[in-house]
């Protein structure tokens, strides 16, 4: 079991590795209208690909936790809370706005840094893999503010956020809550980011 995490984990980090290389690549010299294109498209998929294995990693983080703690009567004020980034109509697909949603989504991966920290210490057995996810989602917006720089002129990345602090669980029911609806919430908005960034390159 251990050397099949140990295989899993090292193939993540490769993949992790390959992507990163690709999306942060850019060429010193002169191109053409059509080379140009052609690594928007490159970029665009590299990070299309990006997307979809940090949703389908925060799946199984999701499914290996109790998923039906998220049905308690707490969830809702406790979301509040916790004030989880949410996708907007701006990024589905029947209101696609590329001007809003990539700036949005770029600030609200890097606010999932925090709750990712959260989670490598609420999930130790699975603290390598979390790890792996949180390191994935921040190169993940960088990759989504250089694939559109001239979106992010004017727009700093602000937007509300916590303290530390109100993640820090008064007893054991709070932490397993907070962890389950933070799983929740990242799993729901990686799938959503997944489908909003495949609009843009397919």
């Amino acid at each position: 079991m251990a050397g099949t995490r140990f295989y899993s984990t090292s193939i993540h980090l490769f993949v992790c590795l390959a992507i990163t290389i690709l999306v942060k690549s850019v060429s010193p010299a002169p191109v053409s209208v059509a080379s140009s294109g052609d690594t928007t498209n490159e970029n665009s998929s590299a990070i299309t690909l990006m997307a979809k294995i940090i949703a389908r990693e925060a799946e199984e983080l999701y499914k290996l936790y109790t998923p039906n703690l998220c049905t308690n009567s707490m969830e809702e004020n406790l979301k509040q809370e916790l004030n989880l980034p949410k996708i907007t109509d701006k990024c589905l697909s029947t209101q696609f706005n590329k001007d809003e949603c990539l700036p949005k989504i770029h600030r609200d991966l890097l606010r999932f840094q925090k709750y990712l920290t959260f989670l490598k210490k609420a999930l130790k057995s699975e603290k390598e893999k979390v790890e792996y996810v949180k390191h994935m989602t921040k190169t993940l917006a960088e990759a989504i503010k250089n694939m559109e720089k001239k979106l992010y002129e004017e727009k700093e990345v602000t937007g509300a956020d916590i303290p530390m602090e109100n993640l820090q669980s008064k007893d054991s029911w709070s932490e397993k809550l907070t962890t389950c609806l933070i799983l929740k919430s990242f799993k729901d908005y990686m799938i959503d980011t997944f489908r909003a960034i495949r609009s843009i390159s397919g």
